[in-house]
């Protein structure tokens, strides 16, 4: 979060340049003023060279500080404690306060510092009294680094518990020790903020005076980090959190550190909790309704309101229904559900006025219909008086049985067909149930009957009957249609590699059992509800007719569409070479090949026809081709298959053809020597290749006909090297170097 840190009108105290003799030598001096042209405070002992000239006369423009009356500032004088409280004052311009009591013993309410005391009293502290009684202040006694440092803290709204590091300035400085324990936490947080730094030595010198020139650079720090932005709000915020009850509400507060905050008057606590600085006030409700409560956050001057409204309201328990019907046809019913609240363990319960039971709450009520509507009413209420409501709605109707069909079909195909259901009765555990007009075998509940159709549409009419003569009438239509075979094709490809293909599926007739099935005017082999049949496919998009027929007459035909489309032969390279040498310039290339349509294609290697080697038993065979190399670099190989019905399949390969690199094979060379030369000597050649090679020994040429090469080398004493070059005429070279060391 964004520290800011002013008072509210600090603005007002930069802007106005109050005139105060601040940094006065004692209380009654008066001091003379030396003005500019430009209306600059000039001191006669601040130059502009001065390291703290800048704060000062900007200090002096705004009214802060005055010189002396010979037009001095004494920047090296001391302060006193008095007057660093009325600087304070003055610099974040506070106003004055004179209370009747004085705080400490020494600053009475005739002294001229007592309302500057007044307000710095929690800013810097005073001395306790051993015997009791009101500490003392000491205000003549001169301003301590460490007690402007706590100052300059506190007056920002820090404690000491805000450091980073509280032990800070006890690890950091070499005098750390010297601070006062109780302040040390303030210490390390004004030298973490740069409010106050130590001496080039590494001390802090925390009981060292202030000079008035190091007072007036130390208040300038902390009025920059003050005021970072006059115009922003304070940053705070509060929600309400209640128990599960409701009766008791949680205000959280948020605010920037160093914040004061009440709710309502009531100071609250902050404290830090992991990045944020918090507190709470906790608010019980003597009873229900709602609340207001005013957030006040106060810091540095600035001020933020936050309206909170805390609302208590008792909950009223809550009834649900697990089970209850909207139409019965008996009259004795039982009603089920669930009872609950949040305030009251054992809520009352009345269904239609009479008491019910609860249970883990649960409860069940019985309840005896009249017929038609019945109006019910559960009312559940809790030791607060809030109650719940629940209405239905049971219609009784004491009618014929409960009749239902489970099977029947809407159409067949078969002369008859078998209608099934169920009955119930509330009244009769056995009534009777006919299909058209005939009895239907009603027992225990279940009944069937099986049913003649005519061609066409057929009525159905199932009646069930009580004892009480009261029935029940279901009607059902069943269409009746004598089609042709059930003709099912499970097996047929939409499109094929090969010549053949094999077509089956089934076949279902409920008046013949042995239909005849034929795929393209071809009998199928029909048998026991099933068929197949081989069919020769033609290049392209054959169309596939399967046919079946019963005793009647009556056909079912289905078409299939199959398209073939011819593979083109398999090939595969086995062996062939990546790399070769002029020397090896024919190069032989094998592999394999096959051809789904049983066939034997025949294989061209860059437009040469490859000898092939066919297999008896099987439809591959291998084929293998020698192929000459034009070009040193790559080459291109292409492998063609082609099979009797013109389809092809290619297969590329790409060879290079090089030269090796040249080979040294160098006579012994000793590495020590005390002759003035040394003979360098050895073949030098290019593997499986007459290409004539060119040697060089340390640049300069020798003579390698025949392969074989001598040079005498001069030696200068010491360390003598020779590279040995062997370059042939494809570019290619290789490199050795000896080292020969030569003393005389």
């Amino acid at each position: 979060m964004k520290r800011k840190f002013l008072f509210s009108l600090l603005a007002i105290a930069l802007v106005c340049a109050l005139s105060v003799p601040a940094l006065a030598a004692s209380a009654g001096t008066v001091v003379n003023q030396i003005i500019g042209n430009n209306n600059t405070i000039v001191f006669i002992d601040v130059p502009s060279t001065h390291w703290a000239a800048n704060e000062i006369n900007s200090f002096s423009q705004q009214g802060i500080i005055s010189g002396y009356e010979d037009g001095s500032f004494k920047p090296s004088n001391g302060v006193t404690r008095e007057e660093f409280c009325k600087l304070l004052v003055t610099t974040f311009d506070q106003p004055l306060s004179v209370p009747e009591e004085p705080t400490f013993s020494d600053v009475v309410p005739s002294r001229w510092s007592y309302p500057y005391v007044e307000v710095c009293k929690d800013f810097l502290t005073g001395y306790a009294n051993p015997f009791g009684g009101r500490p003392a202040f000491h205000p003549a006694d001169f301003a301590t680094r460490e007690d402007i440092a706590v100052a300059l803290v506190r007056m920002m709204g820090f404690r000491d518990s805000d450091a980073n590091n509280q032990s800070y300035a006890l690890q950091r400085f070499g005098d750390g020790a010297q601070i006062s324990p109780q302040l040390l936490g303030y210490v390390s947080l004004a030298c973490e903020r740069g409010l106050i730094n130590g001496y080039e030595d590494g001390t802090f010198r925390p009981a060292a005076s202030v000079s008035r020139a190091e007072i007036v650079v130390l208040l300038n720090r902390a009025l920059k980090q003050a005021v970072t932005n006059i115009e922003d709000d304070l940053q705070a915020s509060a929600a309400v959190l209640y128990t599960p009850d409701g009766r008791t509400a949680t205000i959280t507060i948020t605010a920037e550190e160093g914040s004061t905050v009440t709710v309502n008057g009531q100071a609250v606590s902050m404290s830090r909790v992991g990045n944020e600085y918090k507190g709470s006030y906790v608010y019980q409700f003597p009873s229900e309704g709602t609340r207001d409560f005013s957030v006040v956050v106060t810091r540095m001057g600035k001020t933020k309101v936050i309206p909170v409204t805390a609302k208590y309201e008792i909950g009223a328990p809550v009834v649900e229904l697990t089970s209850c019907p909207t139409v019965s046809e008996t009259a004795s019913v039982t009603i089920r559900g669930t009872l609950t609240d949040k305030t009251d363990d054992h809520p009352s319960l009345t269904v239609n006025g009479k008491s019910i039971d609860v249970w883990s709450r649960s409860w069940s009520a019985p309840l005896t219909l009249q017929e038609g509507e019945n109006p019910v009413v559960i009312t559940a209420t809790n030791k607060l008086g809030k109650s719940t409501t629940l209405t239905r709605t049971i219609v009784l109707s004491s009618g014929g049985p409960v009749v239902e069909i489970s099977s029947c079909p809407v159409t067949s195909d078969t002369a008859t067909v078998t209608v099934r259901g169920t009955v119930k009765d509330t009244n009769d555990a056995y009534p009777t149930v006919t299909v058209n007009g005939k009895d239907a075998g009603a027992s225990y509940g279940r009944w069937s009957r099986e049913v003649p159709l005519q061609e066409g549409v057929n009525t159905i009419v199932v009646v069930a009957t009580n004892k009480l003569g009261k029935s029940t009438t279901v009607t059902r239509t069943v269409e009746y249609a004598a089609g042709g075979p059930k003709l099912t094709v499970t097996s047929c490809p939409v499109t094929s590699d090969t010549a053949t293909i094999t077509v089956s599926g089934t076949v279902q007739d409920a008046s013949d059992a042995y239909p005849t099935v034929t795929v393209n005017g071809k009998d199928a082999g029909a048998k026991y509800g099933r068929w197949s049949r081989q069919v020769q496919l033609q290049e392209g998009d054959n169309t596939i007719t399967i046919a079946a027929i019963n005793q009647a007459g009556k056909t079912t035909t289905v078409t299939r569409s199959v398209s073939y489309i011819p593979e083109g032969p398999k090939l595969e390279v086995t062996s062939c070479p990546l790399t070769t040498t002029p020397l090896n310039s024919t190069v032989t290339i094998e592999g394999r090949v096959s051809d789904p349509t049983g066939g034997k294609p025949v294989v061209m290697v860059n437009g040469v026809t490859a000898r092939l080697n066919y297999s008896t038993y099987t439809q591959s065979g291998t084929w293998r081709c020698s192929v000459p190399l034009r070009n040193i670099g790559a080459n291109d190989v292409t492998i063609v298959a082609t099979n009797a019905a013109g389809r092809s399949t290619t297969v590329r390969r790409t060879i290079t053809m090089d030269y090796d690199s040249p080979k040294i094979d160098l006579n012994t060379v000793p590495p020590v020597t005390d002759q003035p030369t040394v003979t360098i000597s050895g073949t030098a050649y290019t593997p499986n290749t007459n290409v004539p090679v060119t040697v060089t020994i340390n640049g300069e040429q020798v003579d390698a006909s025949y392969l074989f090469f001598s040079k005498t080398c001069p030696l200068e004493p010491g360390a003598n090297t020779f590279e040995i070059v062997a370059t042939n005429a494809n570019g290619k070279s290789v490199s050795l170097t000896r080292t020969v060391e030569y003393i005389p």
